[in-house]
């Protein structure tokens, strides 16, 4: 009992942690990617602008291109919704989230971790 009580406490405390680096809004948020060019060894970045929306049961995500895992978890760390392997690119998805919650919405593509809040309406 006392190692789920710790886990949960853990899960808090990284959800929290989460909620200090992400912007206080609905929407997404602004993300640069480092790349590295191989051939002469130079640092570039790409920046993207990706949103998440949640509009009338459902969530959209704009601005990404690629395959990836979407993830949504209540703020306490409790799983709420899993999407394997899906093309992200103007992704659209039915979800049912209860009214004024806050909710956090990972998404996982290219080894990128990015990470929203959202709140339900």
């Amino acid at each position: 009992m006392q190692l789920q009580t710790y886990n949960m406490y853990l899960k808090t405390l990284y959800l929290y942690t989460l909620l200090l680096i992400i912007p206080n809004s609905k929407f997404g948020t602004t993300t640069t990617t480092p790349k590295i060019n191989q051939k002469n060894i130079s640092l570039s970045t790409k920046q993207e602008i990706v949103t998440v929306f949640y509009v009338s049961g459902e969530i959209l995500i704009k601005g990404l291109t690629s395959i990836g895992d979407v993830y949504i978890y209540s703020i306490i760390g409790n799983s709420i919704f899993e999407l394997k392997k899906q093309n992200l690119s103007n992704l659209k998805f039915n979800v049912n989230l209860k009214p004024n919650n806050l909710y956090i919405v990972r998404i996982e593509s290219n080894n990128i971790i990015r990470t929203f809040k959202i709140v339900a309406n």
